[in-house]
């Protein structure tokens, strides 16, 4: 438990994800396998659940810990986190216990889901006394169902496929027969995982397969730029709208099926209504496209080129034959709000292309994908661009005052920050003024409705003159999350809004990112509601 508890706290504590990872890598270099499968599995989110509820805790801690209520009151306000404060406010161990991760999941911490509730905290009380503050912290947060280290699969597959040379993605697939949350990992299952690579099988699933089509990337051309001098006719090219979802590759190969999302990432388990539903398809088809997920609707695999279809190879066919195959499969699909093929611009000249920026922004596009009709896959994806281009779409703007951010482990950086809109726009100063004295909401008065939460680069310029805006203005904390006396407009552009009753502002964002901060602006410049909905 004393070595799980050093990884959870470097990955908690780790910059970025080059240092998770080499944590990651000394922790499976350093325990015994059946150490490294349970933490394995405990890192992709197999936990046993709530076994602790917080009222036990409180009464546990006040009764172990020489303190009064109101003292573990303000030390929660301190800390943020009641698995925290407990672990911190009991008093250290007289012998540390050196039992393994293995043997606390399998002999303690498994059959305690078998005990009644009533039983149960004179039995995990007893284990407090036995552990360093570290590590009781972390039981604390498994039997609360709170343990949620700062690590993503990617990292983990990193990981496992540098211990075995392999990549990333074979480490993807065999996780997939990863036993499940009600399992029980062992030295077996993790063998699994690791075994060196069989060239034999290299057809399931190679790097190349992963390897997403070179598209270059510029802004939406002027409509006097010389388009037909540079590219030629317009008749020579595919011209396919893009969106805002990610890209995704579905690969089904080898009696496996698979999402990938670029990195690559396998999303099968976020996914798995799409994954479901796209299973008529042909065995050895591998497509290009990308997730579209409409409010309130299913989500839905936009088409945008064929690769391999049912055991052929189409890479070095031309595009358009390989938009013809695809045509032909998408009208075949039993559920086309599953399975359907990205919109087509149709244009005369290149100044009917340029001109289509309001249809494309009308349709909630975030750009235009222009591919030669004679270019094959093979030659796209060696070629720099490969003659294909994405033109992006102007992104919309909005101006926003800062009332929240959120600080990294430590408080030494600021990762997120919140903007809000005003609801109406406000009459003058005096009104502003008067708002931000009262600082609770009105009824239906002037306010400030919160609209995006963004992460902050907190290396570049703009993250440190936000951090420092964020000490000077602080006016409260909840654990690593500060709220700030509205004083600093920032502008935010994002590729598209989407109309949402989850949102008190009535919208999600997408491709939402922090472009710059105004502190010369007041804060009667900042946007309201009606600027949002304008952009729905």
């Amino acid at each position: 438990m004393r070595a799980f508890a050093r990884l959870v706290l470097a990955l908690d504590g780790a910059p970025d994800n080059a240092a998770r990872l080499r944590a990651w890598q000394c922790h499976l270099a350093s325990v015994p396998a059946e150490d490294a499968a349970w933490a394995l599995h405990l890192l992709l989110g197999h936990t046993p659940g709530r076994l602790v509820t917080a009222a036990d805790l409180r009464a546990a801690v006040l009764q172990d810990a020489p303190m009064d209520e109101w003292l573990l009151d303000a030390c929660l306000q301190r800390t943020g986190d009641l698995s925290e404060t407990v672990a911190l406010v009991l008093p250290p161990p007289r012998n540390p216990s050196a039992l393994s991760l293995a043997h606390w999941m399998n002999e303690r911490v498994l059959p305690l889901r078998r005990l009644p509730a009533a039983r149960r905290p004179q039995v995990w009380r007893s284990w407090l006394i036995e552990l360093e503050a570290d590590a009781r912290w972390t039981l604390l947060r498994l039997l609360t169902g709170t343990l949620r280290p700062r690590v993503c699969a990617t990292v983990l597959q990193d990981g496992l496929a540098a211990a075995t040379g392999s990549t990333r993605a074979l480490m993807a697939l065999r996780l997939q027969d990863w036993p499940d949350r009600d399992g029980r990992p062992d030295e077996q299952a993790l063998r699994a995982v690791l075994e060196p690579p069989d060239p034999r099988h290299g057809a399931e699933l190679t790097p190349a397969d992963l390897t997403a089509l070179t598209v270059k990337d510029i802004d939406w051309p002027q409509e006097d730029a010389p388009l037909a001098r540079t590219l030629g006719q317009v008749h020579d090219w595919s011209l396919q709208w893009r969106f805002g979802g990610p890209e995704l590759q579905f690969i089904w190969r080898g009696g496996r099926m698979a999402l990938w999302s670029p990195g690559p990432e396998l999303v099968n388990d976020r996914l798995e209504a799409l994954v479901d539903a796209l299973a008529w398809l042909p065995d050895d088809t591998h497509l290009l496209g990308q997730l579209e997920a409409p409010a309130g609707g299913p989500s839905t695999f936009l088409a945008h080129d064929a690769l391999h279809l049912a055991g052929e190879n189409l890479r070095h066919l031309r595009l358009s034959e390989r938009l013809d195959r695809l045509r032909v499969l998408v009208a075949a699909a039993p559920d086309p709000t599953r399975f359907t093929m990205a919109q087509t611009l149709l244009a005369v000249d290149w100044s009917a292309v340029q001109a289509g920026s309001s249809a494309g922004r009308a349709m909630g596009a975030a750009g235009l994908v222009l591919r030669r009709h004679d270019g094959s896959a093979d030659a796209s994806r060696q070629a720099q661009g490969g003659g294909s281009q994405r033109w992006r779409l102007p992104p919309w703007r909005l101006h926003g005052v800062l009332v929240h951010a959120e600080w990294g482990p430590g408080g030494q950086s600021l990762v997120s920050c919140s903007l809000a809109l005003w609801n109406r726009r406000p009459l003058d100063a005096e009104e502003v003024q008067t708002v931000l004295a009262r600082r609770e909401p009105a009824g239906e008065g002037l306010q400030l409705v919160t609209f995006t939460k963004l992460p902050v680069d907190a290396a570049s310029q703009a993250g440190q003159d936000l951090a420092r805006c964020v000490r000077a203005t602080a006016l409260e904390r909840f654990g690593p999350v500060r709220s700030v006396r509205p004083s600093l407009v920032c502008s935010v552009a994002f590729d598209r809004a989407l109309s949402s009753r989850r949102h008190r502002c009535g919208a999600a964002l997408s491709g939402a990112r922090l472009e710059a901060l105004w502190p010369s602006h007041a804060l009667q410049q900042a946007d309201d509601l009606d600027a949002l909905r304008a952009c729905l």
